[in-house]
């Protein structure tokens, strides 16, 4: 690689591109001055590298090639930038100019600025109405339910959110302060104070006040900075805060970057940036099986969320899916992405790295396992193709769902024998989702008799008149014998085992074996668990009745050699 001189132009600027701080341009200016030297490529790198991650700082490169400027910024900038430099070292020297931006977690918060103005907040204390005035100078976000102002309260700055004037936007903020107010853990933004701000056109509007925090997650996503570092801390402490809001039956349903808030930035013992999270903007929550699904953020939403938020609200969530699954699915969706930008394989797009999490996480055991705990059967509708097949993970769905209602969802799963063996042994009536191949394997078979006597319903012609079969399912559910082929209806030997279960499962033997004395006292006997009560009495009165018959007989029998002795004595007289 030949060397080359390459120059840099250095300026300073925030996050929005406005020069914040003259004395922090000015010192950087005067330890990083214009570069004119001859290097090799790797230095270049190097160099550059060690400054900006000293220094907390991030990069806009502007590149004019021709007529075609280049603006980059982003987690793929840098990689971009030394791509553009390599193309340079084939030319003559050029000149780029690099733009250096803080690092959103150094305190500096990022917004734009405004005219300094007063912000009323009307809050009750102690029974009473007061209100507080703040001095606000930065406006820090707006959204479709309202907007964030930076305001001096005290000695420090908070930040205040307030409700956009329409009712939609206003119930959404109750429900936030609502919610919030419900909730205790650090992970989650506590409200300072609530109440209303005193707009001059619109009268009072929903309000609270916050932390202001350091930045937003989404800030560093942009910049390409400490994802690692955000990527763990979400693990750990959007994790944790999930937890505690699916403990309290509650679902954000609009978990993403930009709701985690930075609130520390420290250095570990083993020098590595470590970040501290919240998450905010709980709007959206609400109960995790009631309710309907609310509007999300695109990016980070599950195909089915993003396919019921389309529907309108009259879609009952709990009729699709559990809330709860979807939070899980856009934390690791989001972790996925900050893990993934500062990867050097490749110069994916965000869309690209999204859809690339969405298929990783299909496809990750331990996380299927979590959604199918929490969501039920409804997540194998998105698994990959192995793990609908997994045993572990099927089982998992069945214990919360059933297996017959996991069988019935899924037709790729009744045939897989190693499946429905473990699902019949739960629920033997399951036999009845299952492929006929299966109905018709005597080991299947076996098993579901052997938890469900009735079962053998559901089995194939051949194995109801196998012996084995019906003999296995009549000792579980006497009246099992109602499915049996006709043949053993007059064996005696499986009627007999079918009446020590159930006595009244007589009632489905031949009439011929319905009337054998032993068989009825059988049914009658007291160890029988369900004696056949019915079955014995009709015997017994039927006896009676025969020996009635057989006295009348006899009675009617002396009568009449009476009657002839009589005759006899008479015609001899």
């Amino acid at each position: 690689m030949p060397k080359k001189a390459i120059a840099f132009q250095v300026r300073w600027l925030s996050i929005d591109g406005q020069v914040r701080s003259k004395e922090r341009l000015r010192a950087t200016l005067e330890t990083w001055p214009e570069i004119c030297a001859d290097v090799e490529w790797p230095n270049i790198q190097t160099k550059l590298k060690n400054f900006c991650r000293k220094r907390g700082l991030c990069y806009k490169v502007q590149y004019q090639n021709g007529t075609e400027l280049e603006d980059l910024c982003g987690p793929n900038s840098l990689r971009r930038f030394f791509q553009l430099h390599r193309e340079a070292l084939q030319s003559d020297c050029v000149e780029l100019p690099l733009f250096l931006f803080a690092d959103p977690t150094d305190g500096t918060s990022v917004g734009t600025e405004a005219e300094s103005e007063e912000i009323v907040l009307e809050v009750e204390e102690q029974g009473s109405t007061i209100n507080l005035s703040l001095q606000s100078d930065l406006l820090l976000g707006e959204g479709g339910v309202g907007k964030v102002q930076r305001a001096l309260y005290g000695k420090g700055y908070v930040a205040v959110k307030s409700s956009l004037p329409n009712q939609r936007a206003q119930d959404s903020m109750k429900t936030e302060i609502s919610t919030l107010l419900q909730l205790n853990h650090p992970n989650i933004i506590k409200v300072l104070q609530h109440g209303h701000v005193l707009d001059r056109d619109h009268g009072r509007l929903p309000a609270y006040m916050m932390d202001l925090g350091r930045c937003s997650v989404a800030a560093l996503l942009e910049t390409g900075w400490h994802n690692k570092a955000a990527a763990e801390a979400a693990q750990r402490d959007v994790g944790w805060a999930l937890q505690h809001l699916h403990a309290a039956g509650l679902g954000h349903m609009d978990v993403k970057p930009g709701n985690w808030l930075v609130t520390n930035k420290f250095t570990a013992p083993d020098g590595e940036t470590q970040l501290q999270l919240r998450l905010i903007d709980a709007g959206g929550a609400g109960r995790l099986h009631k309710g309907h699904v609310k509007s999300c953020t695109a990016e980070y939403a599950h195909p089915m969320q993003r396919g019921v938020s389309r529907l309108g609200p009259n879609v009952n969530v709990r009729k699709v899916v559990i809330k709860a699954f979807f939070d899980w699915y856009a934390l690791r969706l989001s972790i996925f992405q900050l893990s993934n930008s500062d990867s050097d394989n490749g110069t994916a797009t965000d869309e690209q790295i999204l859809q690339k999490a969405s298929e990783t996480l299909a496809s990750d055991k331990e996380f299927v396992l979590q959604a199918v705990q929490e969501g039920g059967k409804e997540v194998l509708f998105f698994v990959s193709e192995t793990l609908l097949n997994d045993t572990e993970v099927v089982m998992e769905a069945i214990r919360q769902e059933g297996a017959k209602k996991v069988l019935f969802a899924y037709r790729a799963l009744q045939s897989n024998k190693q499946i429905v063996m473990e699902a019949v042994k739960q629920n033997g009536l399951v036999l009845q989702d299952v492929s006929e191949a299966l109905q018709n394997d005597k080991e299947v078979v076996m098993e579901a008799v052997r938890q469900k006597g009735l079962a053998l319903r559901y089995a194939s012609e051949k194995l109801r008149s196998d012996k084995q079969v019906v003999m296995e399912a009549v000792r579980q559910e006497g009246f099992a014998l109602r499915y049996a082929c006709d043949t053993f209806k007059n064996d005696k030997e499986i009627v007999m085992a079918a009446v020590r279960q159930h006595g009244c499962a007589l009632e489905c033997a031949c009439e011929a074996l319905q009337n054998d004395p032993e068989l009825v006292m059988e049914a009658h006997h007291p160890d029988c668990p369900k004696r056949a009560s019915k079955f014995y009495q009709g015997y017994i009165q039927g006896a009676k009745i025969a020996s009635q018959v057989a006295q009348g007989f006899k009675m009617v029998k002396s009568l009449a050699h009476r009657v002839d002795q009589w005759l006899i004595s008479s015609c001899n007289w």
